[in-house]
């Protein structure tokens, strides 16, 4: 008599048949059921062999006589690899890319902003008719593109609680007319493990399902679907993080973390926000700080970086404030709140150990951008001054977003340029030159002492002269 399977094995089986069953041209759904059977059949032979070698060599080599193109108990080849379901992700950054089967070829997009079509497999490397986009996978299981290394992801199961669940809060009704319908908890629900609810105080719910993308689909038992709201556009940092999730009325709710005192902390920047600037050529002694009184005068002090975020009494904070067209400071505000602070913005800070005498300001040639240049380049020392416009916009600096090259973007949503988030890494660009105007990082600071490692500030014409010199990333000091 044959012995009776145990309910694993069978749970085995039948994934295996469902796989094997599967319709190859639905790419997405095959891999998924690729990925269960084996999740089910490692758990299955862990437990046969505790966790022994045996597991591993047995399973390598039953089922060989399965006639399916690609077997599940084989090494999964380019298409399962390469294939929709396949995500990755650009070494030392935030962005992601993928690989899309379209016919006989691939289509690659990823966060950059690249989107390539008809690229070609050939067994070894994936080229695109644009020249020089080849892709070339590499013996540690990443790929390179020219000088760019990609990791792949491990496909795992999104974290849905993790990644949405938590307390939002619009913020558009602050100055008047704010209600219990402004304030809204995300939860999990019972079901997939893809499904959400979206609460608000007033006691009113409404479901919400996760998707490929970040996007959430809204269910049909809110109240506004028929209204048209059937999607939830969703903004995530650099981290992946949700900031902000925009619901009925297109209205934005900002994500609100509470700390362990139970404060509420947006990761949206806004006018008036107090922020450290860590810039990223080494940012363990990267926090942008003032040191010394100002060789050029004014009652102004000199700008360096340093590893203590609060060297003294405030040196190493600065407020953010708009510039208006007369380069003058305000904090703008709806109904009285103050605005976010979106990439393409002009602004001001002024930093908190001396505030008065604190707008970041440009003046007199750099020592430090090389031979020559201190003329010819136009590159300038910083400092701080007490007056908000010096010398022609010499106390302005623009806000742009910076890429994992180095370069410089200003992202837009719906056409709107982005709001700067928490922890995005940003170019400053000086007004006064503009061309040579990137906040940058140059030669030790003679102001640290001790041999802390800070670096001597100034501006540059290029927004990446030495890895990360001229990028800095946004803190908010809470």
């Amino acid at each position: 008599m044959a012995s009776l399977a145990t309910p694993l094995e069978q749970q085995v089986a039948n994934a295996k048949k469902a796989y094997h069953d599967a319709d190859d041209a639905d790419a997405d759904n095959t891999m998924e059921l690729y990925d269960y059977y084996t999740e089910l059949k490692q758990k299955m032979l862990a437990q046969e062999n505790e966790g022994s070698e045996a597991a591993s060599a047995q399973w390598a080599n039953d089922d060989k006589s399965d006639d399916k193109s690609v077997d599940p108990d084989t090494a999964p080849g380019p298409v399962w690899q390469y294939g929709n379901d396949s995500k990755w992700i650009l070494d030392n950054t935030a962005h992601t890319g993928s690989f899309t089967k379209n016919g006989e070829n691939y289509i690659w997009a990823d966060t950059v902003g690249n989107r390539w079509e008809n690229m070609k497999y050939d067994g070894e490397t994936f080229t695109s008719p644009v020249p020089g986009q080849v892709f070339i996978p590499q013996a540690d299981g990443g790929m390179t593109c020219g000088t760019y290394h990609w990791s792949l992801q491990p496909k795992v199961s999104t974290d849905v609680t993790a990644k949405f669940c938590g307390q939002y809060e619009c913020h558009q009704y602050d100055g008047g007319g704010k209600n219990d319908w402004h304030y809204v908890t995300i939860t999990a629900a019972a079901g997939d493990g893809d499904s959400l609810t979206w609460t608000n105080r007033a006691g009113v719910s409404w479901s919400l399902h996760a998707t490929e993308g970040n996007d959430l689909t809204v269910g049909e038992d809110c109240p506004y679907y028929k209204d048209g709201h059937t999607s939830a556009k969703v903004d995530c940092n650099e981290q992946n993080r949700v900031v902000r999730i925009r619901g009925p009325g297109d209205e934005w709710y900002d994500r609100v973390v509470p700390d362990d005192k139970k404060e509420k902390k947006s990761l949206t920047i806004f006018y008036g926000d107090t922020l450290k600037l860590i810039n990223q050529y080494q940012p363990e002694n990267g926090y942008l700080d003032t040191c010394c009184m100002s060789p050029q005068g004014g009652g102004g002090y000199d700008i360096h970086t340093h590893p203590n975020p609060n060297r003294d009494g405030g040196s190493g904070t600065w407020r953010v404030v708009k510039s208006l067209p007369d380069c003058m400071p305000v904090i703008p505000s709806v109904d009285g709140v103050p605005v976010p602070v979106q990439y393409g913005d002009m602004v001001k800070f002024i930093n908190h150990y001396n505030p008065k005498n604190g707008y970041l300001d440009t003046c007199g040639y750099s020592p430090n951008t090389g031979s020559g240049s201190g003329g010819l380049d136009g590159c300038y020392a910083v400092h701080t001054h007490p007056n908000p416009n010096r010398d022609g916009g010499s106390g302005t600096w623009q806000v742009v977003k910076s890429l994992p090259d180095g370069m410089t973007v200003i992202p837009t949503v719906d056409g709107v340029p982005a709001p700067v988030q928490l922890d995005d890494m940003v170019k400053l660009i000086n007004q006064y030159s503009s061309k040579n105007g990137y906040l940058d990082t140059c030669c030790n600071s003679p102001n640290t002492g001790g041999g802390s490692g800070g670096y001597q500030v100034h501006t540059h014409p290029n927004p990446n002269r030495d890895g990360g010199s001229g990028t800095w990333q946004v803190v908010k000091n809470f």
